[in-house]
């Protein structure tokens, strides 16, 4: 939580295998684990940070989770425990319990490729009615276009009632708002045509319709339309990947609408040493948040 107490940072970041390098040679490093904490940990101080790929953080009784926590100012990490045995990489979300009280759990994996982490928080300082804010880290399906529509409106299902949802992360899919998409005819990688396409040739942008229909709002297009943050739509993946297009706006965020005007700037931090991701950081107006749950449910 920053010293001033007025804002409220989140952060959204694939750390590709969870910063493990392999030597090629059945053993590997985790510097740039270390130093991709140290880069994120310049940018806090965090009151939530949601993770995609945390490959290795369930191992030794998830010690690499609690030394994540605690290299951004001692969060408490939650971990989706069942990833997939052909892509073990699981999200996770790392949470400052004196800003953000977890209230409950969604442990949902079935219909998932990667289950989502999704907890339902209370903001410290709101009134006992309140909304409740669910704060989902995703890494839709990188193999399958109806599997992503699929986990699509399982998130857009968190939000009901008196909750409101920020979900955050790796959507291997593409905006409809977004200009420059790939042109497949030029993409020479033809599984990723398949994966990423919904006919071979017409980019796959159906999750992004599917959340927006649910009431959620994109929020570096916000930022890029009403905070003159034209920046917030800058690529976050595939820049290492010529033969798949290029860099593209894969990781995104989106928030329930009544809670968007709290929003004061996103940013796209971008360090291919680190990943193969870029950063994701939006930052809140807390006390304006605070009104605006407190309005959300009363108005639910």
């Amino acid at each position: 939580m920053n010293p001033d107490n007025d804002t409220i940072t989140i952060g959204s970041w694939n750390i590709e295998h969870d910063g493990w390098q392999s030597d090629g040679k059945g053993g590997g490093s985790l510097d740039r684990w270390y130093a991709a904490h140290e880069f994120l940990a310049g940018l806090g101080p965090f009151a939530a940070v949601a993770r995609q790929e945390m490959t290795h953080s369930l191992n030794w009784r998830g010690r690499m989770a609690w030394q994540a926590g605690d290299a951004l100012g001692r969060l408490i990490p939650f971990v989706q425990s069942n990833p997939v045995p052909a892509s073990r990489n699981p999200t996770g979300l790392l949470l400052d319990t004196k800003v953000f009280w977890p209230v409950g759990e969604w442990p949902e994996d079935k219909g998932w490729w990667h289950g989502p982490t999704a907890v339902e928080v209370r903001l410290t300082g709101a009134a006992q009615d309140a909304g409740t804010l669910v704060l989902g880290s995703v890494h839709l399906c990188s193999r399958s276009a109806r599997i992503r529509e699929d986990e699509a409106d399982l998130a857009s299902g968190w939000a009901e009632g008196r909750r409101a949802v920020l979900v955050s992360g790796d959507m291997n899919s593409y905006s409809a708002l977004d200009e420059g998409l790939p042109d497949f005819s030029k993409v020479t990688d033809l599984p990723f045509v398949a994966h990423r396409t919904v006919d071979g040739r017409t980019p796959h942008t159906e999750p992004d319709k599917i959340l927006r229909r649910a009431g959620l709002v994109d929020l570096a297009h916000y930022a890029a339309e009403h905070l003159a943050q034209p920046e917030a739509l800058a690529p976050t993946g595939s820049m290492r990947r010529p033969e798949q297009g290029g860099g593209q706006r894969i990781d995104r965020a989106y928030l329930s609408a009544q809670l968007v005007p709290a929003l004061r700037s996103f940013e796209v931090h971008t360090n291919l040493d680190l990943s193969d991701h870029s950063l994701l950081i939006m930052r809140f107006d807390r006390r304006e948040l605070t009104e605006l749950l407190n309005d959300f449910g009363r108005a639910a």
